[in-house]
């Protein structure tokens, strides 16, 4: 019996963990937004969505950009670089 309540307090303790990284996920998702907003309507771009994730070669952070015309390679560098630099 104590192995399995030691079993279930390492699981809520995990769980726990979860909830506080997908948290911190969160709150990082909101300073990209407020950073990358106002840079991407200053290049004449739509900011669509943000995405910070686990991957298996360690955190992701994409940002996905629009425009009516269409978006070049050459957006992506400038606003990937300018995010770099903020």
């Amino acid at each position: 019996m104590k192995k399995q309540r030691q079993r279930s307090h390492k699981n809520k303790s995990g769980a726990s963990n979860q909830r506080s990284g997908f948290k911190r996920e969160k709150q990082i998702i909101k300073q990209v937004e407020t950073l990358a907003g106002p840079l991407c309507a200053s290049e004449n771009l739509e900011l669509v969505h943000i995405e910070y994730q686990r991957e298996s070669g360690g955190r992701v952070l994409r940002v996905y950009i629009d425009r009516p015309e269409g978006v070049a390679l050459d957006d992506c560098v400038n606003v990937s670089r300018q995010l770099n630099d903020l």
